[in-house]
């Protein structure tokens, strides 16, 4: 498990999915590689986002009334790339969570995301602004199946060195909304900020990617 160092949980496009992991927050947080518990973030070869190349699953059942459903939990989920894209100056990753559990259960609101690095998952950055251009939906998650939710990271380079202070990352800690426990989901060759003051990530809220 990794430790979360971005707030306690989340309210609420062609690469491929390797492993996630599960982590304990234990100091504050906000709020494409499937996963295996393990203490530290493991390595990835699946390359950074270049061109659009989106597959979604299955249609979910989308309410905003989904009080019926348990919240699903970071146990229950599996984080994987299965989109992304890049134009000015920015990459956007389609970022599924997939029920692995045999219920079905709910996701609503935005996630809690930020980049991490270095064998021990530390933080690198501010963790990402949510997107409010859409309002959050709830999302009805069989077993089985997935939502999704779309984030934007912008091109450490396009900023003075000075100001960024850019950093090589290994991945994403990702808290699901309404979780403390976070998700690990690697994608090697993006480079973050070490600047807090400059924050290169946007998170839409769950089920409102397009």
């Amino acid at each position: 498990m990794l430790t979360g160092c971005s707030s306690g949980s989340g309210s609420g496009t062609s690469a491929t999915a390797t492993a996630t992991t599960t982590s304990t927050a234990t100091s504050t947080a906000p709020s494409r590689p499937a996963a295996s518990s393990s203490q530290q973030p493991s390595s990835s070869t699946s390359s950074a986002a270049t061109k659009s190349s989106s597959t979604s699953s299955p249609p979910l059942s989308l309410s905003p009334a989904v009080e019926q459903s348990g919240r699903c939990t970071t146990s229950a989920l599996r984080a994987s790339i299965v989109g992304s894209s890049a134009a000015a100056g920015s990459n956007y990753y389609r970022i599924a969570l997939r029920n692995s559990s045999s219920a079905t259960c709910t996701l609503n609101g935005y996630p809690g995301v930020s980049l991490v690095a270095g064998s021990s998952g530390r933080q690198v950055g501010a963790a990402a602004a949510r997107d409010t251009a859409q309002t959050p939906i709830g999302v009805r998650v069989s077993a089985g199946k997935s939502a999704t939710f779309e984030l934007r990271v912008a091109v450490a380079q396009n900023y003075p060195a000075d100001r960024c202070q850019p950093v090589p990352t290994r991945g994403l800690r990702i808290y699901p909304p309404g979780n403390k426990r976070a998700l690990y989901l690697p994608v090697p060759g993006v480079t973050g900020c070490a600047k807090a003051s400059v924050n290169l990530l946007s998170v839409q809220a769950i089920g409102t990617a397009r």
